[in-house]
């Protein structure tokens, strides 16, 4: 009986650290597109021989600027 007990608590231990896994993947893949976006807007400001102004609040990017001087 002991030993059935043990498997239910490990199928919870195994389903609970799923879900921890997947979220930080999740959570890990929202922000590194977050980071490849704003390298790109960036990259093509600097193509375009301006400066880049960026503001962001977390992942979001709330503000972009490119001043391009003539």
């Amino acid at each position: 009986m002991k030993h059935i007990k043990n498997l239910g608590i490990l199928k919870y231990m195994i389903a609970v650290f799923s879900l921890i896994l997947l979220a930080g993947c999740l959570g890990f893949l929202t922000i590194y597109n977050s980071h490849l976006k704003v390298r790109e807007l960036t990259n093509e400001c600097y193509d375009k021989g301006g400066m880049p102004s960026i503001e962001k609040s977390g992942i979001r990017i709330v503000d972009f600027s490119c001043d391009v001087s003539s």
